[in-house]
């Protein structure tokens, strides 16, 4: 009992000491659809990491200007749309650019229309005049990188 105490106070005592970084770096945040599936956020970078079925390997990932997004302070998210979806927590600040990203999983709807998770991004630019961004959002959907781009809408 005293030497699984002890273990365990030292296993506690390791993890406060590890930067916040590497502490979230671990930290996923999981929400239901209608169905059952899930969809797992890794919140550190604000990507969806996996899903039910190995449905997705780290879609969503965004850069602005050439610069990964990642919320700026911990604990990298909250808990919104009644903890069926969640916000960056602080405001991603790039050269005049405030970016938040949102994420929601609905509970229910049609057969055909429920089984979906949003990224929803809020970009303000704040420098008063018009500017340019180069917003990316990429990673790999499920098919561990072999998904094949073959024409766009543009």
């Amino acid at each position: 009992m005293i030497q699984t105490l002890r273990l365990s106070l030292i296993a506690v005592a390791a993890v406060a000491l590890w930067p916040n970084q590497a502490q979230s770096s671990h930290y996923f945040a999981r929400f239901y659809d209608q169905d059952r599936y899930y969809w797992d956020l890794y919140s550190y970078y604000w990507y969806w990491s996996n899903g039910t079925i190995d449905a997705f390997d780290g879609w969503g990932y965004a850069t602005i200007n050439g610069r990964t997004f990642r919320p700026p302070s911990y604990p990298y998210r909250y808990y919104e749309y009644s903890n069926r979806g969640a916000r960056s927590a602080g405001t991603f600040s790039y050269a005049g650019f405030y970016v938040t990203a949102r994420v929601y999983v609905p509970a229910s709807g049609h057969a055909d229309s429920r089984n979906y998770g949003r990224t929803i991004w809020n970009i303000r630019n704040t420098s008063g005049s018009p500017r340019t961004l180069n917003f990316r959002i990429y990673g790999n959907l499920g098919s561990d990188g072999a998904t094949r781009i073959t024409r766009t809408s543009d």
